[in-house]
């Protein structure tokens, strides 16, 4: 199974759950208050981190962790951002603010398919997949800090990596803003996909 699918599923699955043990807790919670369980001139305190909470009664320290049930079901969540026929899209932090962008797809020969190991035909390749891919997007397609990024094909630069592997690195802009993103190719029957990954 596609392991986007598998991640949407148990994530999925797991913030399901929380929910429910959440819903659970605010309804004992709710029971107890309603009962008078453990009110009385007795002060009840729960304190997380900066979060500080007093109470008169066990049910309202109980009904009041239904906030921290909230937050964990959030947390858990699933998150994609689809753009187009693109559902992988990756963030990365840099000096200059986030940079964000999809993976990026050309279309190569089953038969005959390019040289993981040449970075002269991965960067014509890389420069045509983006183009394609802006075209679909009618617009810019990576952001850094929050604003459209174009990327300056001018610096663009291929090298190896520890393990044999081709990466190629360019320079992001956007208005004032310079940020720097790598692209690691994958050839997945006839298609080599670049991904984003941080510059080094």
């Amino acid at each position: 199974m596609d392991p986007v699918a598998l991640t949407v599923i148990f994530k999925g699955v797991a913030m399901l759950g929380i929910i429910l043990v959440g819903g659970l807790a605010v309804n004992y919670g709710f029971r107890l208050y309603r009962d008078g369980a453990g009110s009385g001139k007795d002060h009840y305190a729960v304190e997380i981190g900066p979060v500080k909470a007093t109470a008169h009664s066990v049910g309202s320290v109980v009904m009041a962790t239904g906030f921290l049930w909230a937050w964990a079901a959030v947390a858990i969540s699933p998150n994609l951002d689809k753009r187009g026929d693109n559902i992988r899209v990756y963030s990365f932090d840099t000096p200059a603010g986030a940079i964000t962008s999809p993976e990026l797809v050309a279309r190569v020969s089953k038969h005959n398919p390019p040289s993981l190991q040449n970075p002269e035909e991965l960067k014509g390749l890389l420069r045509n997949a983006w183009a394609a891919a802006e075209t679909k997007q009618g617009g810019s397609i990576v952001s850094l800090a929050g604003m459209p990024a174009s990327i300056d094909f001018g610096t663009l630069e291929a090298a190896k990596d520890p393990s044999g592997n081709v990466q190629l690195t360019a320079a992001v802009k956007a208005g004032a803003q310079t940020g720097e993103i790598s692209f690691e190719a994958h050839a997945s029957d006839g298609k080599l996909i670049f991904v984003p990954a941080k510059a080094d």
